[in-house]
């Protein structure tokens, strides 16, 4: 197995040690050069300070880091989250009121469905044409449709919808073998209007979106996913949560980093 184990090398002995050691030649270096500090020195201690911080943060921060999944139904509130890493339900210094769930959706298309299979299959000679589009709240989308076949000449004609967790689905038949059906629809956009709640009493309000997380301190809350099988109806919002405290001096570190490297830059240009 060698002297790295399995599971990772960020988990290992020598990774470990490597990192200490790293740490400990930029703060002797980095002191040697401050006993006689001048200013043109400034670049250099920048560059190695920023490293210094960056460095820590990413290392020993990553232990005061946390993912969770958080469930909140609209109109409560909600602390409690699942820990992605443990599987444990932990209380956390914040919580969520969610307000409202709201969702864009596709109008479901018209597909021919082979009954046998129940597999989408092509059109061929049929030509389907969707009239009267229906697509109101706490229904199921609907469609009137009107099929011929060019080679055979036959029409048919009727409504056709694919449910939802209150209505059925309802088809129109082709042929023995085959009908037309509407396949669900597909979410445009989601997102979730909520107010964030901290356990020292201050509040923040926002949507929340696909890739717009909302920041509140050290956390960022992502929209992740609603209830599947409702759909624009969802009664509840999945969040994740991920918490960095250490976030803020990573930024710090870069950004002396960045200073340091155009002092060093400027300075060498010279002469």
């Amino acid at each position: 197995m060698g002297l790295i184990p399995q599971s990772g090398i960020v988990n290992s002995w020598p990774f470990a040690l490597t990192y200490l050691m790293l740490l400990t030649n930029l703060v002797l270096v980095a002191g040697r050069r401050a006993r006689a500090f001048r200013l043109k020195d400034s670049g250099f201690m920048l560059n190695h300070a920023g490293l210094f911080i960056l460095l820590f943060s990413a290392g020993f921060g990553s232990a005061d880091s946390g993912k969770y999944f958080m469930t909140v139904y609209e109109g409560r509130v909600e602390w409690r989250g699942e820990n992605i890493k443990t599987g444990q339900i932990d209380e956390l210094p914040v919580a969520i009121l969610l307000k409202n769930f709201d969702m864009e959706e596709y109008f479901p298309k018209s597909i021919i469905i082979d009954k046998r299979s129940g597999d989408a299959i092509p059109s061929y000679d049929w030509v389907i044409v969707s009239d009267s589009l229906v697509d109101n709240d706490n229904h199921a989308p609907a469609a009137y449709i009107r099929a011929s076949n060019n080679k055979t000449g036959d029409k048919y004609e009727g409504w056709v919808s694919c449910g939802n967790y209150s209505q059925p689905f309802r088809v129109l038949d082709l042929t023995e073998r085959i009908c037309v059906a509407m396949a669900y629809p597909e979410p445009k956009s989601f997102s979730s209007e909520i107010e964030v709640k901290r356990e020292r009493g201050s509040s923040k309000s926002g949507v929340v979106q696909v890739n717009h997380p909302l920041t509140v301190g050290s956390w960022k809350i992502y929209q992740y996913s609603y209830d599947m099988q409702k759909g624009r109806d969802s009664g509840y919002s999945v969040f994740q949560l991920v918490h960095d405290p250490w976030l803020i001096p990573a930024y710090i570190g870069i950004f002396m980093l960045f200073i340091g490297s155009v002092t060093l830059f400027w300075k060498g240009g010279k002469r």
